[in-house]
């Protein structure tokens, strides 16, 4: 009896420990920096001050966000006004790579409003995902409307 009841203890043990370790930790949002990309780029504007892009989960929800500032003209270093740039966040999740683009406007150098939000239901951007499944954020661009090239991606600024 008292072999058949440490056998089952254990069990249970282990059943606990293996099902509490594959749950991901909890993460409720993803930011960084937006920068200058490292390559060259035919962009004709660029990126001069602070500026953020990340995504918030919320219940049900999750809402991408980008916050630009020092947003200037390449050549005379004005600030610009231009409509229909493109947010891009790259993610995977359940081992499927997916993308998810949102227009934005910058005006007087800023994104407009000051910062751009897209709210989405979980559905709309993670149709295979459950509450609870880690989303890997990959690749976060900002692209220039009428170039298409890349003016901003998430990463760092070296002093």
């Amino acid at each position: 009896m008292k072999a058949k009841m440490l056998g089952t203890l254990v069990l249970g043990t282990a059943l606990t420990f293996t099902l509490g370790a594959a749950a991901a930790p909890p993460a409720r949002e993803y930011k960084s920096a937006v920068t200058s990309p490292t390559g060259g780029t035919a962009a004709t504007i660029k990126i001069t001050k602070a500026s953020r892009a990340g995504v918030k989960v919320g219940t049900g929800s999750v809402t991408f966000y980008l916050k630009l500032s020092g947003v200037v003209d390449t050549v005379s270093g004005d600030p610009v006004d231009l409509n229909g740039n493109t947010f891009s966040v790259q993610y995977v999740v359940n081992g499927l790579t997916q993308t998810k683009n949102f227009l934005f406007n910058i005006a007087g150098g800023k994104t407009s409003p000051a910062t751009a939000k897209f709210p989405q239901t979980n559905g709309d951007v993670f149709a295979t995902a459950m509450p609870g499944d880690p989303v890997e954020i990959q690749r976060v661009r900002v692209i220039q409307a009428g170039t298409g090239q890349d003016f901003g991606v998430a990463g760092i600024t070296l002093k």
